[in-house]
């Protein structure tokens, strides 16, 4: 039997924060402000910028009782 980890990772850029869309198909969150891609898992796959951008930060999460947890942080 195979278990996979999940792997709960932000849905901005880590540039300006534009909101990241999935493409599922790729398995990747591009991000429509600069041509911008992150692998699912949360790493840097393409960028046009002239700076290094860092990867999404993990959220924390977890696996209940077959339910998905995902537990972010409060805002202000």
């Amino acid at each position: 039997m195979t278990t996979s980890r999940l792997t709960a990772v932000s849905g901005a850029c880590t540039h300006l924060g534009c909101r990241l869309a999935l493409d599922a198909t790729q398995r990747r969150l591009n991000c429509p402000c600069h041509r911008t891609s992150f692998d699912v898992s949360r790493d840097v796959l393409q960028q046009q910028l002239p700076i290094t951008l860092r990867p999404l930060p993990k959220i924390l999460d977890r696996e209940s009782g077959g339910v998905v947890e995902v537990f972010v942080p409060p805002t202000g």
